[in-house]
């Protein structure tokens, strides 16, 4: 599965009228990533990564995800914090 699989997928869904809620529903049941659920989302509907990961991270589909995407965002920030 590579991204450009997952864009011509995504554009497919898209063209047939389906949600975006929809459509990362697909590219997750396909196996995508959730990294790569936010590139398709920046190209496909044209927002920029960090619109995209908003929209990625709090939909519906990726909801079991986000208070450990949370946690790990956190601890890398406190992390960078210490190295400086």
């Amino acid at each position: 599965m590579t991204t450009d699989t997952a864009l011509a997928r995504a554009s497919e869904l898209r063209q047939k009228g389906e949600r975006w809620d929809a459509v990362l529903a697909q590219l997750r049941s396909d196996g995508y990533s959730k990294i790569e659920a936010i590139r398709v989302t920046s190209r496909v509907v044209g927002l920029s990564l960090s619109e995209a990961k908003r929209l990625v991270h709090y939909s519906p589909v990726w909801s079991d995800t986000q208070d450990a995407d949370e946690h790990l965002q956190d601890d890398l920030l406190a992390e960078l914090e210490r190295d400086k």
